[in-house]
């Protein structure tokens, strides 16, 4: 599995947008601020990674051979729920 880092996900088109390193994400991620993680197996889409900090959100979608499944979870202390 490869992880991708990007600042924003197309929601319309289903492909992220605005490609940036490891330590680009790392830095948006300690400033509390949004990004995307892309994770592909042989360059295929497995995982797309929202976070966003500012409503204590994370988005997660799933491609699989059905098609797209969608999952949210919301912060609550130090959990996702």
């Amino acid at each position: 599995m490869n992880l991708e880092y990007y600042k924003k996900w197309n929601r319309h088109y289903e492909k992220p947008r605005f490609s940036i390193t490891e330590d680009e994400a790392k830095e948006l991620h300690e400033d509390g601020k949004h990004y995307v993680v892309v994770i592909k197996d042989k360059e295929v889409i497995k995982y797309v990674v929202e976070v966003f900090f500012n409503i204590y959100f994370c988005g997660v979608l799933y491609y699989d051979a059905q098609g797209k499944v969608s999952d949210s979870f919301i912060k609550e202390g130090n959990m996702l729920f």
